[in-house]
């Protein structure tokens, strides 16, 4: 299993404003890959993925919506296990959630 990133940055991002990261999950095995288990830290984060088996040479996305519901700098994980390894992927997204401006 190989991931294209483990860390997705947005940057600066408004307040109340929901958004997206893709994290790529690709399988360089040579059996199905399958994602057991794929948890956000927090209930901010809604994650979207598939269940059926990755091929060998295919891959999966994991999309992670943040919903930036509180101002701040944020950091939040997503904690991935896989039938190729019995020790978990931890994915981050972050970044900074500004207030809207006022008229």
């Amino acid at each position: 299993a190989k991931w294209d990133r483990t860390t997705a940055e947005f940057g600066e991002i408004d307040h109340g404003i929901p958004t997206d990261a893709e994290f790529k999950l690709s399988n360089t095995g040579k059996e199905p890959l399958i994602i057991q288990t794929a948890n956000a830290g927090c209930g901010c984060t809604n994650l979207k993925y598939s269940q059926e088996p990755v091929l060998p040479g295919k891959f999966t996305i994991i999309a992670a919506t943040y919903n930036a519901a509180a101002p701040g700098a944020f950091m939040k994980n997503i904690t991935v296990t896989t039938n190729a390894d019995p020790n978990p992927v931890v994915l981050y997204i972050k970044g900074t959630v500004v207030p809207k401006q006022q008229p």
